[in-house]
């Protein structure tokens, strides 16, 4: 005789019809400000700013180069220290903006802020393209000796 399948454990609960608004109660509102203290914050686009012009620094005095810098830790740990300040900086702005908008999806300046954010950060991203793709093109046995310094 089959075995019977095994029975789900899906809520009885029917859910709600199309249209019909649900009342989810106080919902969590995020503390943002140890990101920034707004979306007009002169801090964000200071940092927009000093990530723009420090990803073209790094990509003009590095780009093609890496490998050459491998072979003297401490100026590889100087290049790799300034590409992970930028990475966190881009991280916190599109962390910032991200939640923002989360916050009110249905705000379309949030929309747009958030948009306008991204839309940024991928441009930076692009001067930075070139860094990881050279340093996983260094030896390891290149590497290995440069941490070592």
């Amino acid at each position: 005789m089959p075995s019977k399948p095994a029975s789900s454990n899906k809520s009885k609960t029917a859910a709600p019809k199309a249209g019909k608004k649900v009342d989810l109660g106080k919902l969590p509102d995020w503390d943002l400000s140890d990101l920034y203290a707004g979306p007009e914050a002169e801090a964000i686009e200071n940092d927009i700013a000093d990530c723009s012009n420090d990803s073209l620094r790094l990509k003009a005095q590095c780009q093609g180069k890496l490998t050459e810098l491998a072979k003297d830790g401490a100026k590889l740990a100087k290049v790799v220290k300034e590409y992970e300040r930028i990475a966190d900086t881009m991280g916190k702005l599109g962390s910032y903006s991200g939640l923002y908008y989360t916050q009110n999806q249905a705000d379309p300046a949030r929309a747009k802020f958030n948009s306008d954010i991204s839309e940024q950060l991928t441009k930076i991203s692009t001067n930075l393209i070139f860094f990881e793709l050279e340093l996983n093109q260094i030896d390891d046995k290149v590497l290995s000796a440069a941490l070592k310094h």
